[in-house]
């Protein structure tokens, strides 16, 4: 439960109740196994956003206020780094420049067009999902789920690129038993979801 509480601290800005005790960084890094469980709540509520409005608006509505709640629950998060990383790239500068360049917290132009881009992805696989109807809703509430998951692979193949950066604290807990735990999880997840998505489908 801790780490789970840790998780949504971390990437969501759901308001929850202070931990007891002291938050060291292993139990940080540590609650990087429950990332995918972060996902798979956040596609549920976006499930359940593109439910209710589907039947009030249409398509393009629904799939604009799903990518926002998506967005909101996140804090922007993901789109934040994304927006330096790509400003960053972008400059063509130094390995010291670009890290100085991704700590500014000013966006340039490259920046912009990458969350612009990722933005208008997003809207169009999901109203596209919401044709489909319940197989696109099942997997409207898997994608949140394997992006979380999909950092934590990252975490564990990959290296820090500062010594003093939040990313070392994850990337040096993250080891083989987190990731493959991190791995069943998102796995045991998406089967149980599938197999009662498909028993409701074959019911109805």
């Amino acid at each position: 439960m801790k780490n789970l509480l840790l998780a949504l601290k971390f990437l969501t800005i759901v308001p929850l109740p202070s931990l007891k005790g002291r938050i060291r960084e292993g139990d940080l890094g540590k609650s990087s196994v429950m990332f995918p469980v972060v996902g798979y709540l956040q596609g549920i509520l976006i499930v359940l956003t593109g439910i209710v409005f589907r039947g009030i608006y249409n398509e393009e509505i629904s799939a604009a206020l799903m990518v926002a709640v998506l967005i909101l629950t996140n804090g922007g998060f993901h789109l934040d780094g994304l927006s330096d990383t790509f400003d960053a790239l972008a400059s063509r500068r130094t390995r010291e420049e670009m890290l100085r360049i991704m700590k500014d917290s000013s966006a340039g132009p490259a920046g912009v067009v990458s969350v612009v881009l990722d933005i208008l992805l997003k809207f169009l696989l999901i109203k596209k999902l919401l044709l489909v109807s319940g197989a696109g809703l099942v997997f409207i509430l898997f994608f949140p789920a394997i992006g979380k998951w999909t950092m934590v692979a990252a975490m564990y193949s990959g290296k820090s690129a500062r010594t003093d950066g939040l990313g070392r604290i994850f990337i040096e807990q993250t080891r083989g038993g987190i990731f493959l735990a991190s791995t069943f999880i998102l796995t045991l997840v998406m089967a149980f979801t599938a197999f009662y998505a498909g028993r409701t489908n074959a019911g109805g």
